[in-house]
């Protein structure tokens, strides 16, 4: 109650999650990436608009964008995926280096049994094969 939560989970939860720290309380922040959609998303959220940054992550470990905005809306928590990637990577050092708490929101997880195809003609292979 009454601190301050930055999300960078992604626009497609985003009004959920949003809506859920608006009702406990917090006043949220958002940082949304510069496309079409999310934009659209984040605009029409819960989310006031003054409290959205629009921007892709930077692969800048100081100084940083994010950096910027943490301390300008003097955030104390962060919300992001866990994605193994260089803005996990950011987050972490980001959160560490300025004393903010970081949640991960964890991956779903997958099953041995499911198969997942980059390309349709792998799908298709993988059909033909089966039958």
């Amino acid at each position: 109650k009454n601190k301050n939560i930055l999300l960078a989970i992604g626009s497609r939860s985003l009004d959920v999650f949003a809506n859920f720290y608006i009702n406990s309380g917090a006043n949220v922040y958002v940082r949304i990436l510069a496309t079409p959609e999310a934009i659209s998303k984040g605009l029409s959220s819960c989310v006031r608009n003054s409290n959205i940054a629009i921007l892709n992550p930077s692969k800048e470990k100081q100084d940083s964008l994010e950096s910027y905005l943490c301390n300008y809306w003097k955030i104390d928590y962060v919300l992001c995926r866990e994605s193994g990637s260089y803005t996990q990577e950011l987050w972490d050092q980001l959160c560490l280096s300025n004393n903010k708490k970081l949640f991960l929101l964890k991956r779903p997880k997958t099953f041995d049994h499911s198969l997942v195809f980059s390309e349709y003609d792998e799908l298709i292979q993988k059909i033909s094969i089966a039958e």
